[in-house]
């Protein structure tokens, strides 16, 4: 089994989901170890994130990556990105203790020399990638490109720092542990928006996480609790159900960033669960037979339309 990522090996039941990597993996042993000791959660309030660049992310590039709660920059070159995300491997100016899960970069590419811990790679929403600083040469680029494709598939990094992990007690683990303890206020807010493929159901772990109760949350939002319950569940349209001010409070109680991901989402969430009843069109009268059901009247046309109102209404009000 390859290793798992910092964001999985961040979740509660890491140790249980990932038991037989762990037990021969000292590495990700450790980092479980230090990441469930110190588990923290982001202030669930609105957070501002800083001005961004009007460029995106992309392959190659150096950028500066903003978290909540940190008052410093990561930098970090950019593995892979999308309209809403990125992959990222963080550059450290760290060399002492190197693995082989590391490379580590020439002075010339930054101006000081750095380390690219591979196994800290991970994905951050566009919205904290905040100002281009370098771009990688295309060979270099390449090259880390190839070292985290190879140590994620459990393969050999060719052009590594430093020797293998020699035992648990190599001081290297513990350093290793805490680096990632670090960079997960980085991961954190994109990691949030992970386990489901539309919103309500991400909200609801969140709400758990968090300790809130349904019932309160949905009346403090001006929704009844069994609509709520609904929506987190995955069966209801928030286009119908869930009006765009009580959707953004959610989102800021609940501290969540304001991002691209989470509007595609929510936009998800309409896809999947609005009805697409055009309402030009007089709702035909289904004949009722033994053994037959109710023909289905969605118009994808009407769902898609809804699902692109309700995610540019969400944007607009999350200052996207």
């Amino acid at each position: 089994m390859t290793c798992p990522s910092i964001t999985e090996l961040s979740a509660a039941n890491a140790a249980s989901v990932f038991g037989e990597h762990l037990a021969g993996c000292l590495r990700c042993s450790a980092l479980v170890s230090r990441l469930q000791a110190s588990d923290e959660q982001l202030n669930p309030e609105s957070m501002d994130v800083p001005t961004s660049s009007a460029h995106k992310p992309e392959p190659g590039g150096v950028w500066t990556i903003w978290a909540p709660e940190v008052d410093e920059y990561l930098v970090a070159a950019v593995l892979g990105a999308s309209d809403e995300q990125a992959l990222i491997l963080p550059l450290l100016p760290l060399a002492s203790w190197a693995t082989e899960a590391d490379v580590q970069l020439d002075a010339a590419v930054l101006g000081y020399a750095a380390l690219a811990p591979i196994w800290a790679s991970d994905h951050v929403l566009v919205e904290q990638a905040i100002e281009p600083v370098d771009v990688l040469s295309e060979e270099l680029a390449t090259n880390l490109t190839g070292a985290y494709d190879a140590f994620f598939a459990g393969e050999r990094i060719e052009a590594n720092a430093g020797v293998p992990i020699i035992n648990d007690r190599d001081p290297r683990l513990g350093a290793q542990a805490a680096i990632a303890d670090d960079l997960r206020a980085w991961y954190r807010p994109w990691s949030m928006l992970q386990g489901a493929e539309e919103l309500g159901p991400v909200i609801g772990h969140r709400r758990d996480e968090l300790g809130i109760d349904l019932e309160p949350l949905s009346e403090h939002l001006g929704i009844a609790p069994a609509v709520w319950r609904s929506f987190e569940s995955g069966e209801a349209d928030p286009y119908e159900a869930v009006p765009i001010a009580a959707m953004v409070r959610a989102v800021h109680e609940l501290g969540f960033l304001a991002s691209r991901l989470l509007v595609v989402l929510a936009e998800s969430s309409v896809l999947n669960n609005n009805r697409g009843e055009d309402p030009a069109q007089p709702q035909a009268k289904a004949r009722r037979r033994r053994g037959s059901t109710r023909a289905s009247n969605r118009n994808p046309k009407v769902v898609q339309a809804a699902a692109r109102q309700y995610g540019a209404s969400l944007a607009k009000e999350l200052g996207l």
